[in-house]
């Protein structure tokens, strides 16, 4: 739920003045959809795979998401100064 602030600074900042209620409803409204269909898919996947399959699908697509934002934005991670250890 971090990325909600987040996403609400983007929306007001990207979107026009007049436009910015219909965006935060649109976008209030994907986020309870999402609220609402996330859990009856990954039960009736569950029921259906099992749940090895379920962590080990998740486990992957965490690590591939991993890896792309760590090759994506490579510069920005390491510019951590040892300098006053």
């Amino acid at each position: 739920m971090g990325t909600m602030p987040s996403l609400n600074a983007v929306i007001a900042e990207h979107c026009a003045p007049e436009f910015r209620g219909r965006m935060f409803g649109m976008n209030a409204m994907m986020q309870q959809s999402g609220n609402m269909t996330g859990p009856l898919v990954t039960a009736m996947l569950l029921s259906w795979a099992g749940s090895a399959w379920i962590f080990m699908t998740g486990g992957l697509i965490l690590m591939v998401l991993s890896l792309h934002t760590v090759i994506n934005h490579e510069g920005k991670f390491f510019h951590i100064s040892y300098h006053h250890l």
